[in-house]
């Protein structure tokens, strides 16, 4: 069984240029550059920005996978943490 930790960590990525990111440094400044052109372009001008953080998520997430984002963390859960974590 993987440790949690292990299983959260995103070892490399592909850029919007089709560039492989190896370089742990590199990936936090991809993903941080990622969310932040996303904010930018979701709340300019606009009052209400949750539809378009909606869409922007919805293509990227299949809805079975964001709605286990979205899930409260059961007991079951915390004990499994608690034994493997």
């Amino acid at each position: 069984m993987c440790s949690h930790r292990a299983r959260n960590t995103i070892l490399s990525l592909t850029n919007s240029s089709g560039c492989l990111i190896d370089d742990p440094k590199a990936v936090k400044q991809e993903i941080l550059g990622y969310y932040a052109r996303l904010l930018r372009t979701a709340f300019d001008g606009k009052v209400d920005a949750m539809p378009t953080l909606n869409l922007a998520i919805q293509s990227k997430v299949l809805v079975h996978f964001s709605d286990q984002l979205i899930a409260p963390v059961t007991e079951h859960e915390i004990l499994l943490s608690e034994l493997f974590g």
